[in-house]
């Protein structure tokens, strides 16, 4: 009885010292998923914007054309950062960029209000501009906050080798 104890323990911690691809951590973020999650909301914003173009320009629109008009703002904003926050990268360098944009777009509006027109024109002009690029980075850049999250990311058990029995968990995090 003895020895059948001492054998399926030896064979048991054989069975754990092969280093099975159930074994490995998969949680790696999807290059494309990113890439998806960070195009698509903006996508959809510009059907939204583009559908409902006719009603902007209406003295008083209805509740459901201002409820359109405020998720495609709100898709165009965020969105393109949906990709990075899938990869963990909480503040991207795009929503940053659309941060500076919007606050821009905001002074344009007041020096559009005090009658500053070229003022108002050229901030304009700089907010189109920066949220634009804002979009196009945070797109651009979401297959590599993918890839660099894969990379920082990685967890293995493997055996122990020695005068202990048991497994290690080794990573980079």
């Amino acid at each position: 009885m003895k020895w059948g104890i001492i054998i399926t323990v030896i064979l048991w911690q054989t069975s754990i010292a092969r280093a099975e691809e159930s074994e490995v951590d998969t949680d790696e973020k999807s290059e494309g998923t990113a890439l998806a999650l960070s195009t698509v909301p903006v996508a959809a914003a510009v059907v939204i914007s583009i559908a409902s173009a006719d009603s902007a320009f209406d003295s008083d629109p209805s509740p459901g054309m201002k409820i359109l008009a405020g998720g495609a703002l709100a898709a165009g904003t965020l969105g393109p950062g949906f990709g990075h926050w899938y990869s963990g990268e909480i503040v991207s360098t795009g929503l940053v960029i659309r941060a500076g944009a919007i606050a821009t777009g905001i002074g344009a509006g007041l020096a559009l209000e005090s009658g500053r027109d070229d003022l108002g024109l050229k901030l304009g002009t700089v907010t189109m501009l920066g949220f634009t690029t804002g979009v196009v980075w945070d797109i651009a850049t979401a297959r590599r906050a993918a890839r660099e999250y894969n990379a920082s990311v990685r967890t293995t058990i493997v055996p122990l080798a020695g005068d202990t029995t048991g497994v290690a968990v080794a990573g980079a995090f």
